[in-house]
């Protein structure tokens, strides 16, 4: 804690194991027996609870040395505790206002017990002890707790970028025309964290900041070059990390996808600097009881491993978490509440993963930016502390900052990402798809297309694309009911009509569609109008069968990607 937190004030305090509470007006020649009377009234009736300094000990009433050393805390009004948290609880960390840095600056219990212990030796020596101190701050803390003055102003909802020596805040005007206003550090905005980057005075005119081009010469420009020279691709990745900083939830994750040494680690080094309330994320742990908790409050989530397969109720959880759901959180010990996740989420990984049910609205989900590039091991631009040169040079972070600005200002004016991906972005997506979908697969090596007129069995289909996934892929076919689902989902326009059972065979169900190898059950045939709810989607597998493909799988049967 910082010196002269807050000026107290010359009690002379009598021991409580000796005398009982100390009288405020016992207190010779003292600050508070110079201050104005508050007669007729009890303690407290004419408080404002907005008024961090209202409602202070009145003289001659009895006045414990907890209630001394809260009212001379709140005397200083530097001091402020959290406020309101997502569970309707209050966060009682108590934070400092840091004039220097600009900021809320947190305390730690201990640092604030120190200072209590100080403040006794000179007001209370009988009583100086650490029991004592931490009643005073305990005291201290209650007292704020009722006065919504002394609770952090909420920020959360405005898009500003604290910088060392001042504050740039996104905007908006009549036109939808995005600007960036400065505002100058100020204990109103209630910011309690700062990024490393130093703001340019210079580069503020009538109250507006006008970011920098890149700096070709600068470090950050070199990395760009190096690892990211797709311009269409880091124009997303630049918006994607201006999206992290923005109130606006896009209901994107971003998936930076590629091997090893291809400046993955360094950017996500450079997110954790630009997001100091920053935590790391297990993505194979996300339903677990206690999952969430440790993401409340945090602005950025960090992933670098993932299951090779996600399950439904892993996907379920992430697909929440993006979308900013409101979702049950619980700390251990403590009752379950509702939380509203306020981050994003960036993936770094080396290969991806495969998904039980690939439903559309996951995807959708998932925003993926190729990392194509890799450095050799022998390569003379290796330097495994490149990112230090980085996040440790304001200089360098603050070309970093104008250059997510200018991604941020598209944002704002678009108000979404760009509607038409990079082609790099979209080949990906696709590879990744037939990569992690054996049905996705399957459809591209067999040309599958809708075709009016043309006619095929699905249990035709669904022999044939079980004997691809098990002789092509060696991987394990998903059952008939999942694959149908797929298929309307990439077709949603799918037609189907039955043919009814005879005496010498059985029904049979076809649907529109044209698939290399497979002769049409019928060509040119006008379509049956029949609802697709209406129609099974093929028998079961038989027990038999599915233990043929557990013997040609060589392993236990199970549905998969």
């Amino acid at each position: 804690m910082r010196t002269g937190a807050f000026t107290t004030r010359d009690y002379k305090m009598k021991s409580k194991s000796k005398t009982g509470p100390v009288k405020g007006g016992e207190a010779n020649g003292d600050a508070v027996d110079q201050a104005p009377k508050k007669k007729g009234k009890a303690f407290g009736a004419e408080a404002n609870p907005n008024d961090a300094t209202d409602d202070l000990g009145v003289i001659g009433e009895d006045l414990s040395f907890e209630l001394a050393y809260a009212d001379d805390m709140r005397r200083g009004n530097q001091f402020r505790i959290g406020g309101k948290m997502d569970n309707g609880e209050i966060d009682v960390s108590l934070y400092q206002w840091d004039e220097s840095e600009g900021i809320w600056a947190l305390q730690a219990t201990r640092e604030v017990e120190a200072h209590a212990l100080d403040w006794m030796r000179k007001h209370a020596p009988e009583d100086a002890k650490q029991s004592s101190a931490t009643s005073c701050v305990k005291t201290a803390m209650l007292e704020m707790i009722r006065l919504p003055g002394m609770k952090l102003p909420e920020s959360q909802h405005r898009a500003i970028v604290p910088l060392k020596g001042g504050y740039l805040e996104i905007l908006k005007d009549a036109n939808k025309k995005a600007y960036i206003e400065y505002l100058p550090a100020d204990p109103k905005h209630g910011i309690t964290s700062l990024v490393p980057a130093k703001l340019n005075l210079d580069q503020v005119k009538s109250g507006r900041y006008t970011p920098k081009p890149l700096d070709p010469k600068s470090r950050w420009a070199k990395y760009l070059d190096r690892f990211m020279p797709d311009m269409a691709v880091r124009g997303l990745l630049q918006e994607a990390m201006a999206s992290s900083v923005m109130p606006m939830c896009l209901e994107k994750a971003f998936l930076l996808l590629g091997s090893g040494s291809n400046g993955k680690s360094t950017l996500l080094h450079v997110l954790r600097a630009i997001h100091p309330k920053n935590t790391a994320v297990r993505i194979d742990k996300l339903d677990g009881q206690f999952a969430m908790a440790p993401l409340a409050s945090k602005t950025l989530y960090l992933a670098t491993e993932a299951p090779k397969v996600l399950s439904d109720p892993i996907q379920q959880v992430l697909k929440a978490l993006i979308s900013r759901d409101p979702m049950s959180a619980e700390n251990k010990g403590k009752d379950a509440y509702t939380t509203v996740p306020r981050g994003t989420l960036f993936l770094a990984l080396n290969a991806m993963f495969s998904v039980t049910s690939h439903e559309h609205g996951f995807w959708r989900k998932i925003c993926m930016i190729p990392f194509n590039v890799r450095l050799a091991e022998n390569d003379k631009d290796r330097d495994p502390d490149f990112h230090k040169k980085l996040t440790e040079d304001p200089a360098e972070m603050a070309v970093i900052i104008d250059w997510l600005l200018e991604g941020a200002m598209r944002l704002i004016e678009r108000g979404s990402l760009p509607e038409e991906m990079p082609e790099a972005v979209k080949a990906l997506a696709e590879q990744t798809r037939h990569e992690t979908d054996t049905t996705a697969s399957y459809f591209a090596e067999r040309m599958v297309i809708e075709e009016e007129g043309t006619w095929t069995d699905k249990n035709d289909i669904y022999a044939d694309y079980r004997n691809y996934v098990l002789d092509e892929l060696g991987r394990k076919p998903v059952g008939a009911e999942e694959l149908w689902k797929r298929v309307r989902e990439r077709m949603p326009g799918l037609q189907q009509k039955q043919k009814k059972a005879t005496k010498g065979s059985k029904a049979e169900r076809w649907v529109n569609l044209r698939v290399g190898g497979l002769k049409p059950r019928l060509e040119g045939g006008a379509p049956q109008s029949i609802p697709d709810e209406e129609v099974p989607l093929g028998d079961p597998l038989s027990k038999e069968a599915m233990e043929a493909i557990d013997l040609l799988s060589g392993a236990p049967m199970a549905e998969a990607a």
